[in-house]
Parts: C-alpha cells; sequence; structure tokens
C-alpha cells in the first residue's frame, strides 16, 4: 500500500472529471503526500488537456483561489508545454529534459533551490538558460533565489539566454534591487 488517495489514483489514472469532483470536495486536501512523498498534484499534467485554463475555472472559488493550487496547474502546464517543444539546438534540448525532471519535485513540494539537477543547477537557472520568462516568474514566485549559482559557479544572470533575456535580465535586477533596498532598511 503506497498510501494513495482517491485523488491520486483519478489523476494518475488521467480521469479528469472524478479528480476535478474530489478537487472540488469539502475537506479535500491536494496537499496530502502519499508513502512516496509525493502529492496528488505531481501528476497533474496527466489530466490537462490543452486548455488548462477550463479546469481551473471548473474548480470551486475556495480550491481555485488557492494561490498553491494556481501555482502547480502553471507548472503543470508549461510541463506539458515543455515535453511537445523540440528544441533544434542539443544544448537546449538537455536543458529542457533537465528542467522536466527538477519541476515535477518542485510540484510535489520540494524547496525550489534545493532541486539541483546532475550539474548543481537549480530549475531557475535553466528556465533562464532557455528564456522561459512565464517559468522564471513562477519560479521567482516559489522564492527561487536570484543569487543562487550553479556547481561551477555560473550566477543566474549568466544562464540567460534565448530571446527573451532582456526582460529575464532586467526582472532579476529588479528583484536584487528591491532586496538590497530591503537590506539597507533594515540596518
Amino acid at each position: 500500500m503506497n498510501g494513495d488517495t482517491p485523488l491520486h489514483h483519478a489523476v494518475r489514472e488521467g480521469h479528469r472529471e472524478i479528480a476535478l469532483r474530489l478537487l472540488n470536495a469539502p475537506g479535500i486536501q491536494p496537499d496530502r503526500q502519499n508513502c512516496e512523498g509525493k502529492t496528488a498534484l505531481f501528476d497533474i499534467e496527466a489530466i490537462l488537456d490543452e486548455d488548462a485554463e477550463d479546469f481551473v475555472v471548473s474548480l470551486n472559488e475556495g480550491v481555485a483561489s488557492s494561490l498553491k493550487l494556481q501555482l502547480v496547474l502553471k507548472f503543470a502546464c508549461i510541463c506539458k508545454e515543455l515535453k511537445q517543444r523540440n528544441y533544434k539546438d542539443g544544448y537546449l534540448q538537455a536543458i529542457k529534459l533537465r528542467l522536466l525532471r527538477q519541476l515535477p519535485r518542485i510540484i510535489a513540494g520540494e524547496s525550489v533551490d534545493d532541486v539541483l539537477d546532475i550539474n548543481g543547477t537549480t530549475a531557475l537557472h535553466n528556465a533562464c538558460a532557455l528564456g522561459h520568462s512565464t517559468l522564471v516568474k513562477m519560479l521567482l514566485l516559489k522564492s527561487a533565489s536570484v543569487y543562487a549559482q550553479t556547481a561551477q559557479g555560473a550566477t543566474v544572470e549568466q544562464c540567460i539566454g534565448n530571446d527573451t533575456e532582456n526582460e529575464i535580465a532586467q526582472l532579476i535586477y529588479q528583484i536584487k534591487c528591491v532586496e538590497q533596498g530591503d537590506e539597507k532598511d533594515n540596518e
């Protein structure tokens, strides 16, 4: 017995309507972990179709207003999008695959900065390298550190690539300015 809840089973088996009913049921705990430490939301992308927004709209107001659930659903949508995206550049394809191994762990509740890939790189570094500004913003909402360094010492800024680099670089810069301002205010 692995401690799965009915929601775990519904999500894993791809039963969208059952999962939706369970998520709307009073007292549901979508964060409840099974014996493997996985929440039902770990596999949530299995029940999302092309229009995940419809799924979110179908949730009752109390469940849908949960910021955590909204973030999980958005992460799951990004996972689904990344799986479908093919990068011609082998380096970017490798980064995509690393991110696809990292994101489910973040969805399951692990700290963003503790989920490192085989190169000692955070999901934020990898999202920056792909130039995925939406994912960068979401990781920052989950408290990803803009000061994180890879095992080789590369900063988040040094990993920024692709055609959205200005937007991501500005966002990282703004966060650092705000954080440094907070530190000065506390002195």
